[in-house]
């Protein structure tokens, strides 16, 4: 598996290498249990998205409807 660069996920992502580099600022015991497989980041931003009431393209759409888009 090749290494992905925080740049390289900005431009994937289509957002600014800034917005990529967030991973920077989170808690190394978190980052550890992600790389353990011990918690599950796609979850984590499934259930953050779900919370703001956003569907899978990041677009509002109310939060019952994210909820199901999200098979939460």
């Amino acid at each position: 598996m090749p290494i992905l660069t925080s740049y390289a996920a900005a431009q994937i992502a289509g957002v600014d290498h800034d917005d990529a580099m967030v991973l920077q600022t989170a808690h190394t015991r978190l980052l550890a249990a992600a790389a353990r497989g011990e918690i599950d980041l796609n979850d984590l931003a499934r259930t953050e998205l779900v919370a703001r009431g956003l569907g899978p393209d990041g677009r509002w759409v109310g939060f019952d409807a994210a909820a199901a888009a999200h098979g939460l």
